[in-house]
């Protein structure tokens, strides 16, 4: 019988020579933020225990709809009580930063609390049951049997915490991060955790939904789910716990991990280096570069927005020209180039440019076609950010963004706001924030018309569903950022519905991007041609200054430099000016790329840039300075076909 614990899969997992080394006894460095997460975990642990006999909590809870902020200020202040007396006896152990971030992260996490305990007795629990049912239970220790190569296998682990939420009755493992952690390993382990006390309790209801809590440097915490390990995943973790008996009785066999990059804060990476020498060096995973044309002398040109010794500032990339100047095709190279290197990549098609079997197929795209099949997802559906969902916000942002785009009134924007809150509240969303982990599925927007009463707001909105272009069912980032998408847009009968079709499939991003994780490496791009149509959202705005911690690039196409507000000219650090017969718009490429339009070189640029061929143009970003001058090679004359799955 094999017996590991959780945690040393999830370390073999990230590194089988970490695993190796630390099991061997090598000294592993203390993780910053180790007292902060220690006093997180006994605060936790002390309120389960407290709350279902906290008498002010109880009397926060006795009216059938308690008020959130009431409940809130309850459960942080008997946090707040509990932390005081766990840190008493160690305060020498803190440092200021420590307490201030302990304090911090506290309070959160007893928010995220509290609307679940709210949240249960607005269900019908009495006050009492309302606490005890939310929280189900803290540091309980478990084994999972696992099948193994090697024979049967045993995993023992201590889950942190055990809470049930109403939104849908499933029960959820909380897993806490105090420190940096890889992501994909905190998924592992939460969901491992579930999966075994989901056996536990075999024909108890659903399984538990498995969910990463992770205390970020600022005390700010982030919370969300992560899927149960499928059968092909089982099979790789018993051949892992397999290994792992090689490698732990001979720590010198044990290889080291595919991710180079993690060896950088590596605990153990001082005995490593000592028994294996450095493995930091020329094997990092080559980032995304690509050749986007030659200059005058013939010489390669290329966007590498993740080069190793100067990384652009953020992923945005406009391209500007005339109709015909080759706008489409430098956007079609861009996405067909970076969907071969393996990333996702959106488009919205306004014009039929991108939709056409001869780019789709060889780049990789599916083309869905909005006008036949409707929006993907549903944009009322609600995406947790640091572990709630906001309802009341996201009405105001939906019917702020139907308001703006197709001219809805003052008063017609406040009914709509009101309808969207009324089907949130049926649906048993009533406040303005409900701690989640997952995405919670939000009313159909034929709901929302119902609930309007004003007959001149439901005929300007009747469209939307009538033609089916949004028809409800599932989150849309799911399904638009999980691999290469054309939205086909040019069909849609109303240019101003197909324009509030991108907005809030925006909305929904930046949602989205806000519940993830930052890898500050590009990791996904939206290409985005006629963005004079949507440049004047606040959405795409945060998208292009925002968007590389997230890992997204934005590729956009206008005909002029001044289509684009300042702000969002100014998120976007490469930039490419191709002809233009006008005066005034030479002239605001001159004063981007020169600074001036006065002087003998801002005449000589304004001249060529009128005289430019086809496909020509000028380049600048941090890489090419001030400009230079690109022959854009087209999609149809490079070979870039992908045979990655649509």
């Amino acid at each position: 019988m094999i017996r590991v614990t959780v945690g040393e899969v999830v370390t073999a997992g990230l590194c089988p020579r970490r695993f190796a080394l630390v099991r061997s006894g090598a000294r592993a460095e203390r993780p910053r933020g180790t007292p902060v997460g220690a006093i997180v975990h006994d605060v936790a642990r002390a309120f389960v225990a407290a709350a279902p006999t906290d008498a002010d909590l109880l009397r926060s809870l006795q009216p059938a709809r308690p008020a959130p902020d009431e409940v809130a200020a309850r459960v942080i202040a008997l946090c707040d009580a509990l932390f005081v007396d766990r840190v008493a006896p160690r305060i020498l152990h803190f440092d200021g930063d420590d307490l201030l971030r302990a304090g911090a992260a506290i309070r959160e996490v007893a928010r995220l609390l509290s609307t679940l305990v709210r949240r249960a007795r607005v269900a019908g629990a009495s006050a009492e049951d309302a606490v005890r049912r939310t929280l189900v239970a803290a540091e309980r220790s478990f084994v999972l049997p696992l099948a193994t190569p090697a024979g049967d296998a045993q995993l023992a682990g201590r889950f942190d915490l055990m809470v049930r939420n109403e939104v849908d009755a499933r029960v959820e493992v909380w897993e806490l991060k105090t420190h940096a952690e890889e992501s994909q390993a905190a998924d592992e382990q939460a969901a491992l955790y579930a999966l075994a006390l989901s056996h536990d309790l075999a024909g108890e209801g659903a399984p538990l939904r498995p969910a990463v809590i992770q205390l970020g440097p600022d005390g700010r915490v982030g919370l969300r789910a992560v899927g149960l390990p499928d059968a092909r995943l089982l099979r790789d973790l018993g051949a892992r716990v397999a290994a792992m008996a090689t490698w732990a009785a001979s720590p010198g066999g044990a290889p080291p991990t595919d991710e180079r990059a993690r060896c950088v804060a590596c605990p153990v990476r001082a005995p490593c280096w000592e028994r294996h020498g450095p493995t930091l060096g020329a094997t990092a995973t080559a980032p995304v570069d690509v050749l986007l044309g030659t200059d005058e002398s013939g010489a390669e040109v290329r966007w590498s927005p993740d080069h190793p010794d100067q990384p652009l500032h953020n992923f945005g990339f406009l391209v500007t020209g005339d109709s015909g100047m080759g706008k489409t095709q430098l956007l079609r190279a861009l996405s067909g180039e970076v969907r071969a290197a393996g990333l996702p990549v959106l488009i919205f098609d306004f014009k039929n440019d991108f939709s056409s079997p001869d780019f789709a197929a060889t780049a990789g795209l599916r083309v869905h076609d909005v006008r036949d099949q409707g929006l993907p997802g549903n944009p009322l559906a609600l995406l947790p950010d640091g572990g709630e969902v906001r309802p009341v916000e996201h009405a105001y942002q939906v019917a702020g963004i139907l308001g703006r785009v197709l001219g809805l009134g003052v008063q017609q924007q406040a009914a709509l706001r009101r309808a969207i809150i009324a089907c949130y509240v049926a649906r048993g969303l009533d406040g303005a924030r409900h701690a989640a982990t997952a995405p919670i599925a939000g009313p159909d927007f034929s709901e929302v018309l119902a609930a309007i009463d004003a007959a001149a707001l439901r005929a300007r909105l009747d469209p939307l569903v009538d033609l089916g272009l949004l028809r409800g069912g599932g989150d849309v980032p799911s399904a638009l950022l999980s691999s290469g998408l054309v939205l086909d847009l040019h069909l849609v009968a109303d240019p101003a519905l197909a324009n509030a079709l991108v907005e809030l499939a925006l909305l929904a991003i930046h949602a989205h991007l806000l519940g993830g994780e930052q890898p500050r490496r590009l990791r996904r791009l939206l290409v985005l041609d006629e963005a004079r149509r949507v440049a004047s959202s606040s959405e795409l705005a945060w998208l292009l200054r925002e968007g590389r911690a997230f890992g997204l690039g934005c590729a956009i196409g206008t005909q002029y430099p001044g289509d684009l507000p300042d702000e969002v000219q100014g998120a976007l650090a490469t930039k490419l000016f191709l002809h233009n017969d006008q005066d005034a718009h030479r002239a605001a490429v001159c004063r981007q790329l020169l600074g001036t339009v006065s002087g003998d070189e801002a005449l000589t640029l304004r001249r060529t840039l009128r005289d430019l061929p086809q496909l020509e143009g000028f380049l600048a970003n941090p890489h090419h300075r001030p400009y230079r001058r690109l022959r854009v090679l087209p999609h149809h004359a490079r070979a870039v076909a992908t045979t990655r799955p649509a």
